[in-house]
């Protein structure tokens, strides 16, 4: 999902400051490193509603307590344009016992067709008649459907993370691994 979604990520200390702000985070926000560094996360999101606690305090207290959590809630560009962001936050302790928020944060939208996506792919892949298969870099198995596996002769799960070499035999003299190598070290379709 990583490669299909811009990630964000910031850390916020315990007084909810900014204390990380990576590259995705200046990209995602519009602020450079040294306007926000050592500043009040709250910068990030709207006006606090009518309790008080602004986003970041919820983010940065869900954090340490739940250990982990996720969120879909507002965010402020630096132009002053609010978006839907997704949040994952979590806390990492350092060698000094002191503990950072380290958050994780993508546009709603792109999140929304990467689900979308994600969703046709799998009923493509329970209801294809014809055999599928995904393949790493490495040309190893990682997905692959019921259908291949009847071809094969195989169960899915004993494809996982092994060379498509363990059950494709060609007659190319390998020109058809080369071109699935091209394919995945180009990034580009064939």
């Amino acid at each position: 999902m990583l490669e299909h979604v811009a990630v964000a990520v910031l850390g916020m200390d315990d007084e909810d400051r900014i204390c990380y702000w990576g590259p995705g985070a200046q990209r995602l926000f519009g602020y450079e490193a040294g306007d926000v560094l050592s500043k009040p996360a709250a910068a990030l999101f709207p006006a606090a509603p009518v309790d008080g606690t602004s986003a970041a305090e919820r983010l940065a207290e869900r954090g340490r307590t739940l250990g982990y959590w996720r969120v879909r809630m507002p965010a402020l560009h630096q132009d002053g344009t609010v978006f839907d962001c997704g949040f994952r936050v979590f806390p990492v302790t350092g060698d000094q016992g002191r503990t950072v928020i380290v958050g994780l944060a993508s546009r709603g939208d792109e999140l929304d067709r990467v689900k979308t996506n994600l969703a046709f792919l799998d009923a493509l892949f329970e209801t294809c008649p014809i055999g599928l298969v995904m393949l790493d870099e490495d040309l190893r198995y990682v997905h692959l459907n019921q259908a291949l596996a009847d071809m094969d002769g195989i169960p899915i799960e004993d494809h996982i993370g092994r060379s498509m070499e363990d059950f494709m035999i060609t007659s190319d003299g390998g020109e058809y691994q080369r071109m699935l190598h091209t394919v995945a070290d180009g990034g580009s379709p064939w």
